[in-house]
């Protein structure tokens, strides 16, 4: 999966890490700084051309997660995700394939504009 999220990345122009070390940061979570890059930078393009208003900031230590998360919650909200787990769940520290559905969720749209 970790594969196939990386490349789809890359169709819309990012220029991240390789396969191996884009998959640390997935395993890592919303714990993985440059896991929550990844979803700034997502989210901030999703911002741009959705007209959202919320944001989600980068982290700058593994111990901001649960604001990460809140503000994740709040921004998947806003565009109408329509995973309830996500929208309300991660708040509470959900389960990692939920992270990797919300990965999709973010990515999804994006690609379709593209």
């Amino acid at each position: 999966m970790e594969n196939e999220i990386l490349d789809s990345l890359n169709d819309l122009g990012y220029e991240g890490q390789d396969e191996v070390a884009f998959a640390k940061a997935l395993d890592g979570g919303p714990k993985s700084l440059e896991y929550t890059k990844l979803v700034h930078i997502l989210a901030e393009e999703l911002k741009r051309l959705c007209n959202v208003e919320e944001t989600i900031s980068m982290m700058n230590s593994p111990d901001e997660s649960s604001s990460f998360l809140l503000e994740l919650s709040s921004f998947l909200k806003e565009l109408g995700c329509p995973y309830k787990k996500l929208v309300t769940g991660l708040y509470f520290g959900t389960l990692r394939i939920e992270i990797n559905e919300c990965d999709t969720h973010l990515n999804c749209p994006l690609h379709a504009l593209n």
